[in-house]
């Protein structure tokens, strides 16, 4: 299998122009932690941008989708999205967020597209000059940002609400909008609303489902709407909308794969009792970092069979959190021979390593 290096729209990009690229988002980087203004030409960076996302679509294309290539370019891409200025206009701006947040999943790495998102302190404003299209749009995009952002569990409770108050809405002004369209635009325009409104539902599914982890067929469910949502945007010829749909489905995968419902499940009783608490918790996780759903689902953390595991992890990767885990799930193999656990935990600080942290249970 080639490696996605050798994909000849990737190798349209001259070899200098791509490392420049990358040499201009480290050094602005670089230019942020030392509070310096460095000039920066955006247009190199955003070339290479778009090229490595057409490269990912012909990727994708493909019968055997490599998914270690899909994530290794998203990685890259994420980057550049990320260094690039924020658009002035809300859509564009939207759109622009979305991406960060697409390419963050798909590239494993969701909690940077995560931290984007809070630092930045996204919000698309809802203006009364706005279209119902326009309006439903924005509204959907405010609810996926707080699906990401989920900082506790009223961030996925105001998702929702979002999506309810466009119901009530929905009773208000679609009916205008749709008649204030010329007759040659309304084919059009009934097929985006169809697409955005299976959008919403997504998003409601989504919420509900991270909140308390009981909808059962959650994939069956995303996928029959992102199925309905593509097919109307297909129909209706609106190319920019589908592109979003069939990356936003590849994303909200990524998620249901990486939440503590999905990933804990068929455990045990004290680790499923574990989650409904880290959940309800002001600071609550509903989603596993990739090292901690690694060690879990590749790496048989929880896997009574293994006697002894060892986890390497890098400092705030979430060591502690999984070293939980494992305890409950000693706890309640060992339950009826009055089993204990002892965590320790001790730092020192090398010559040459710096600060090395161990945890042993």
């Amino acid at each position: 299998m080639s490696s996605w290096s050798e994909n000849w729209i990737y190798n349209l990009i001259p070899q200098e122009e791509y490392e420049l690229a990358f040499d201009m988002v480290n050094g602005k980087s670089i230019s942020c932690v030392l509070n310096q203004e460095e000039e920066i030409d955006y247009s190199k960076i955003e070339h290479v941008q778009e090229i490595l996302e057409l490269t990912l679509m012909d990727i994708l294309k493909s019968e055997d989708v490599n998914e270690k290539d899909v994530a290794e370019v998203s990685q890259k891409i994420y980057l550049l999205l990320s260094a690039l200025p924020m658009p002035v206009d809300s859509i564009e701006k939207a759109k622009h967020v979305l991406k960060i947040l697409v390419y963050s999943y798909i590239g494993e790495q969701w909690e940077s597209g995560r931290r984007y998102l809070i630092e930045n302190n996204i919000n698309i404003l809802v203006e009364e000059k706005d279209d119902w299209n326009i309006c439903v749009f924005k509204k959907i995009c405010n609810a996926l940002f707080l699906l990401v952002k989920k900082e506790n569990w009223k961030d996925l409770t105001m998702a929702c609400q979002l999506i309810s108050e466009l119901r009530e809405d929905q009773k208000k002004f679609e009916l205008y909008y749709i008649n204030s369209i010329a007759p040659s635009n309304k084919m059009f325009a009934t097929y985006e609303l169809i697409s955005l409104y299976h959008l919403a539902k997504i998003v409601d599914i989504m919420a509900t489902f991270m909140i308390n982890g009981e909808i059962l067929d959650i994939r069956e469910q995303i996928g029959m709407h992102f199925g309905k949502a593509i097919e109307a945007a297909e129909e209706g010829g609106i190319v920019s909308l589908n592109l979003i749909l069939i990356m936003l489905q590849r994303m909200l995968q990524k998620m249901i794969s990486n939440s503590v419902w999905m990933v804990t499940q068929r455990v045990n009783s004290r680790v499923t009792k574990f989650v409904r608490n880290i959940t309800t918790q002001d600071k609550a996780v509903f989603e596993l970092m990739y090292p901690q759903k690694h060690a879990i689902l590749e790496e048989g953390l929880l896997d009574p069979a293994h006697k002894a595991i060892v986890v390497n992890m890098p400092t705030s990767s979430g060591k502690t959190l999984i070293a939980q885990f494992r305890i409950l799930q000693a706890l309640n193999q060992f339950s009826e021979d009055n089993g204990c656990c002892v965590y320790c935990t001790y730092s020192s600080i090398g010559k040459s390593s710096g600060c090395k942290t161990e945890k042993r249970i």
